[in-house]
């Protein structure tokens, strides 16, 4: 397989699971949704990219 054919293979399964999710994924955006609408604070966990030196997060959080 080549380095192009990996990529997307990769690709494909990263999709996959996040499809397998969209339930999950929607039922949480509704929540945060309704919640910044009431006018309350929405609360959420920020995920880090694994190379944190090509994409740094914020300072604070």
């Amino acid at each position: 397989m080549t380095p192009a054919q990996q990529y997307w293979h990769a690709c494909k399964s990263i999709t996959a699971a996040v499809e397998s999710q969209l339930a999950a994924i929607q039922q949480a955006s509704d929540w945060f949704a309704e919640t910044i609408l009431a006018g309350l604070l929405a609360h959420g966990v920020v995920v880090r990219h694994p190379l944190p030196h090509e994409y740094p997060a914020p300072r604070g959080m």
